[in-house]
């Protein structure tokens, strides 16, 4: 086990509890100590709340009130796990309040992301969070193969984003005055699970498929991806 350091810091995202790949938690945590990883990072998704989203409802899973409660379950195991985290928010995370926009609501008739899901004090979530003059994101409304460097490239800053489950990959771009990188993080959703197939059938034509794994960026240069091998 390496020794910890803030500046070592492991990133992934796109979990869609309860829809995890069922030993991502595992891997993850030998990651950690494998690069001893002081910060962590969560991309955003963490949730999925797929039966009170925008595509159609699912018949065949189960209720938005029962994959409530199993996320619920999962993110708990996290919290243990990891008692302190950087959280971004990803679409999925946020579909309650974008739901509620949607009726008309008035934003204090809607819990906080944190307040539906008991965050720990330790978590600290956000659109956004700036570590080391690396940006991390979810990249809600980014697209295509090249989404995490024009996002770096928009920002002139390193930049880190999960949203694009097949999308596992550093790029880099250099200027006169610098040289950045776009690290796409991939995803930790099982793809092989019935639920999960039924859940993410939005995507079931796509040609790219999901990569589970994660990242790790030290001092804010050198990012690395590690695949999970399924």
């Amino acid at each position: 086990m390496a020794r910890r350091d803030k500046h070592r810091i492991l990133v992934f995202g796109c979990t869609h509890f309860p829809y995890e790949e069922p030993n991502f938690l595992e891997f993850t945590k030998e990651i950690q100590d494998e690069y001893g990883c002081g910060t962590v990072v969560h991309l955003g998704d963490i949730v999925n709340n797929g039966q009170i989203g925008y595509h159609e409802s699912e018949p065949d899973l189960r209720s938005p009130s029962d994959e409530y409660k199993q996320a619920l379950v999962s993110m708990k195991k996290w919290y243990k796990a990891y008692p302190k985290m950087y959280l971004t928010w990803g679409n999925h995370d946020l579909l309650p309040q974008r739901k509620g926009k949607t009726a008309g609501l008035p934003s204090y008739h809607i819990k906080s992301f944190r307040e539906a899901w008991g965050l720990p004090r330790g978590w600290r979530d956000g659109f956004r969070f700036i570590i080391d003059n690396v940006v991390y994101e979810h990249g809600t409304g980014r697209s295509g193969k090249y989404a995490a460097i024009n996002l770096a490239i928009a920002s002139r800053m390193s930049s880190a984003m999960a949203h694009l489950h097949s999308n596992f990959s550093v790029i880099w771009n250099a200027s006169h005055k610098d040289c950045i990188f776009g690290l796409a993080a991939g995803s930790g959703v099982d793809n092989n699970a019935y639920e999960a197939a039924v859940a993410f059938s939005y995507g079931r034509n796509y040609i790219n498929k999901p990569i589970v794994g994660c990242s790790v960026v030290e001092n804010g240069e050198d990012p690395i991806n590690i695949r999970m091998r399924l």
